[in-house]
């Protein structure tokens, strides 16, 4: 299973959290529900999800992959110079 931790050891540094499908999203969201796991997302204390403002200015750490796993979020791979990939 291709896991956060897996894809960075193996050198895949670009990550980003995913929503996932059947994800809970927070109240007043601009994240069209057609949109799970597509959306880039983090995970809240309280289990909601919301956008992730962030997701192309991170730095992902191995941290960062393993609360991703804990959360059950997509794996996203950053892909800036192929803005139209689709791999599913």
């Amino acid at each position: 299973m291709m896991t956060f931790t897996h894809l960075y050891t193996l050198g895949f540094k670009h990550l980003c959290s995913v929503i996932p499908p059947h994800a809970e999203l927070v109240e007043g969201s601009k994240i069209d529900t057609r949109h799970l796991g597509k959306a880039p997302g983090v995970q809240r204390a309280d289990g909601k999800w919301r956008g992730d403002p962030n997701f192309l200015k991170r730095k992902t750490t191995l941290d960062h992959c393993a609360r991703w796993e804990e959360s059950g979020a997509n794996v996203g791979l950053l892909a800036k110079r192929f803005p139209g990939l689709d791999i599913d």
